[in-house]
């Protein structure tokens, strides 16, 4: 009975603590919260997106590890569907993530996507990506009948296998982050995965 009371109190805190309608939430919002609402305008979303790529230093950190590489191939690994593009409220680049890719390649750090879309659309995820701006070395798709996150820990062995060191993992799904092999990862909003 306690545990059912603490349960409903915090709930009850959580929707107390939660922006009235239609106003913006005074800083990013965790997943926990955020799922007893909807998904968040575009323009949140967008800001969110900046603040979680700030708040794990991105780009900070892909500097020092360029400026200590050793010769070594370094690379990012960035997921495509709401981390790189806009497909949940409409097309086009995130323009926070085509500036961080476009810094990336002036480190000589190699840009590598990977991402769960069948490799049946290869040639036309190829031509979006490269119309909205992006520059990339490698793109990994999901094979036919593999599941998502079996494919995304293929790719990761794969762009290993090539002597690539990941040095930051990005995406808006835990599947992206999912298992080993990588320095760091970046986790951007997903709103409980209602964004996906």
């Amino acid at each position: 009975m306690r545990t059912f009371l603490g349960l409903v109190l915090a709930v009850v805190i959580a929707l107390a603590q939660a922006p009235a309608p239609g106003t913006a939430a005074a800083g990013p919002r965790t997943d926990a919260l955020t799922t007893l609402r909807r998904v968040p305008s575009r323009t949140v979303w967008l800001r969110d997106v900046r603040r979680a790529m700030k708040r794990h230093h991105a780009r900070r950190y892909l500097d020092r590890r360029a400026a200590a590489s050793h010769g070594r191939r370094l690379a990012v690994t960035l997921d495509i569907d709401n981390t790189v593009r806009q497909t949940y409220f409409h097309r086009g680049a995130i323009p926070e993530m085509l500036r961080f890719t476009g810094f990336a390649r002036t480190r000589h750090v190699v840009v590598l996507f990977n991402t769960a879309r069948s490799v049946s659309r290869r040639r036309a995820t190829r031509r979006v990506l490269h119309r909205e701006g992006f520059r990339w070395n490698g793109l990994c798709m999901r094979r036919r009948g593999e599941r998502a996150a079996h494919s995304k820990l293929r790719c990761r062995r794969a762009f290993r296998s090539h002597g690539y060191v990941l040095i930051e993992v990005i995406g808006n799904s835990r599947i992206d982050l999912r298992g080993r092999g990588y320095e760091r990862g970046i986790k951007l909003p997903s709103y409980g995965g209602r964004l996906r």
